[in-house]
């Protein structure tokens, strides 16, 4: 049976990532749904609306408004500020830096892969079956979740066009799938599920601090585009639209960390003790 393993992990998976699904759109639709309320007593009252002006100009909030500029009363700029920017890059790159560890160098560590790896399935087939359920499990969750932000935004009419949510859904999926990229490469390097996890999550830390780094000060603004955060999530993507190098450089990037680890896992040897 052709693509069998795909199925498997996505099978085994299944409840794991509903419960993402449930908790981001959870997430989503309040967001959505307080909005008018914090908008307004954002409004009626000058001292408080003052005060959080002064705060979001602070430099330490510009990676959560992003290079164009406080938006964030908008609703484009409120739901860019509040997951798209940041909090649901990191949430996802949790989740796909932990599936990630766990394909390759998890079951490696587990003693599960040699069964598999012993079957009619070649080494390569086996790493890019791993590979895909990964792509189709983040990006799934990623775009599923964005019902949540539509259907708040059907109920108290925040005037945000569905296709942007959903592309902006598209945009944080791709950026999380490379850090589980990461993580699965090293998996495939190291055949071991804790190191795999610390690399994955060293390397976001690091791309997280590079792009504050960047956006913080003036003169390490060069450093900020050594980051894929300051590709994908740079700008508002709910204002702007399509942009194309807020998808294809995190593609380009996840695809390629995936076939420098993919090469390396077929051409070495499996742990067995």
């Amino acid at each position: 049976m052709k693509w069998v393993v795909f199925y498997h992990e996505l099978k085994h998976r299944w409840t794991s990532v509903i419960a993402w699904i449930i908790g981001i759109c959870l997430y989503g639709f309040l967001l959505a749904y307080f909005w008018p309320s914090l908008k307004d007593q954002l409004f009626s009252n000058k001292q408080l609306y003052d005060a959080f002006i002064k705060m979001l100009e602070n430099p330490v909030y510009k990676p959560f408004i992003g290079r164009s500029g406080l938006d964030f009363f908008t609703p484009e700029g409120f739901l860019f500020t509040e997951y798209y920017s940041v909090i649901g890059p990191i949430a996802l790159g949790f989740l796909a830096i932990n599936m990630g560890a766990e394909l390759v160098g998890g079951e490696e560590e587990w003693k599960t892969l040699e069964l598999v790896a012993t079957s009619a399935l070649s080494r390569i087939q086996l790493f890019a079956e791993k590979a895909a359920a990964l792509v189709v499990a983040v990006l799934f969750v990623s775009l599923t979740s964005s019902l949540g932000f539509i259907a708040g935004n059907a109920v108290v009419d925040m005037e945000v066009a569905a296709t942007k949510v959903v592309y902006g859904s598209l945009v944080v999926g791709l950026m999380a799938l490379a850090f589980g990229a990461v993580a699965m490469a090293a998996g495939g390097i190291c055949g071991r599920r804790g190191p795999a996890v610390g690399v994955g999550y060293g390397f976001l830390f690091l791309q997280f601090a590079l792009y504050t780094l960047g956006m913080v000060a003036e003169k390490f603004n060069w450093v900020g585009k050594l980051s894929l955060f300051y590709y994908a999530v740079g700008d508002n993507m709910l204002r702007t639209g399509y942009v194309a190098e807020q998808l294809w450089v995190s593609a380009f990037f996840a695809v390629l960390v995936l076939c420098i680890g993919g090469l390396v896992f077929t051409r070495r040897d499996l742990k067995s003790q």
